[in-house]
């Protein structure tokens, strides 16, 4: 036994009236018995030369009569036996599930040669190094005959070892059912002289799949009209939209309808007129500069003209009724 557990609180507790030589040749006297697992020799002078200390056969002689119990075949010590014996039984354990592991793998192994035979057979060869799950699936598919000896019993009870694994019944492919017209002499079938009526397509149209903006758009009659009646310059914002779609790699289901949306954001942002904005958006500090001048033109009234539909406007978020 090369290993055995050492509980320094419970050593210490026993040992701690042993004088410096008593301690040593108690650990020394344990080492030996643990690792030729069998007690000490009834000889102390025996005992003393296998621990090393020939000249300490007083210290060695209190430390027997007080940890170890004599018998016919040695001194024997009631801990160290206690472990013996369970390492013992984790080792028959351990040999045990060492021979359940070695059976199943055979056993894997036979079973794995077998349905690499019977695919080779029907002319099926998978890799050499296929998966157990995969192989499995093949042998199901080319040779889960009922006859083959291969298939397992569906069945396992707890009394079975771990190696009787169930391998799943295939699902049965189902059978289309053919679909019958009515006659054109059925009862209650078809509309006006006998003939049946068109069945309704169950799968409702596909919708538009966005795609990114064509090389070739251009707006059609209704968004240059859009346009125009916002007066924007229709080849800046279209360039600017251009160059925003193909920035942002963006894809839309319909592109008439961004640029119409387009149209509206230039109108928001104030790109108007025979200049337009180059497609750019207007700063916070531009838009709050055209609003003081709108609202400056409103109140000294130099911007009526050009204001005489819009009745209403926001003022620091608060809305200011003109006259």
């Amino acid at each position: 036994m090369n290993y055995y557990p050492f509980h320094i609180g419970d050593f210490a507790a026993h040992t701690a009236h042993l004088s410096w030589e008593e301690d040593i040749a108690y650990r020394r006297m344990l080492d030996w018995y643990y690792l030729n697992e069998k007690a000490l020799p009834q000889d102390v002078a025996r005992v003393a030369r296998l621990i090393r200390m020939p000249k300490s056969l007083p210290a060695i002689q209190v430390v027997l009569d007080e940890f170890f119990v004599k018998s016919d075949d040695g001194w024997h010590n009631k801990r160290a036996d206690e472990e013996l014996t369970s390492m013992l039984a984790k080792q028959e354990q351990q040999a045990i599930k060492g021979d359940h592991e070695a059976e199943r793998m055979r056993r894997h192994r036979e079973r794995r040669a077998a349905m690499f035979a019977a695919l080779r057979d029907v002319g099926v060869v998978p890799a050499w190094d296929v998966a157990m799950k995969e192989l499995q699936r093949l042998f199901d598919t080319h040779c889960n005959a009922p006859e083959t000896n291969l298939q397992r019993e569906q069945v396992v009870s707890g009394d079975d070892t771990a190696t009787a694994i169930p391998t799943p019944t295939p699902t049965p492919t189902p059978t289309p059912t053919p679909n019958i017209k009515p006659s054109d002499s059925s009862e209650g079938g078809g509309g006006a002289g006998g003939e049946p009526e068109p069945t309704p397509s169950a799968r409702p149209p596909s919708a538009k799949r966005p795609t990114v903006l064509p090389a070739d758009f251009y707006p059609d009659a209704t968004g240059v009209r859009y346009a125009e009646e916002r007066g924007i310059n229709l080849a800046v914002e279209l360039q600017g939209m251009r160059n925003w779609a193909e920035a942002k790699r963006v894809t839309r289901a319909s592109w008439q309808a961004t640029w119409r949306m387009w149209c509206d954001k230039a109108v928001e942002f104030g790109r108007t007129g025979p200049q337009g904005g180059n497609g750019a958006r207007a700063s916070p500090r531009d838009l709050r500069e055209a609003e003081g001048r709108r609202v400056i033109e409103v109140l000294t009234g130099r911007g009526r003209g050009r204001n005489e539909q819009r009745n209403e406007r926001d003022i620091t978020g608060e809305a200011v009724r003109i006259a």
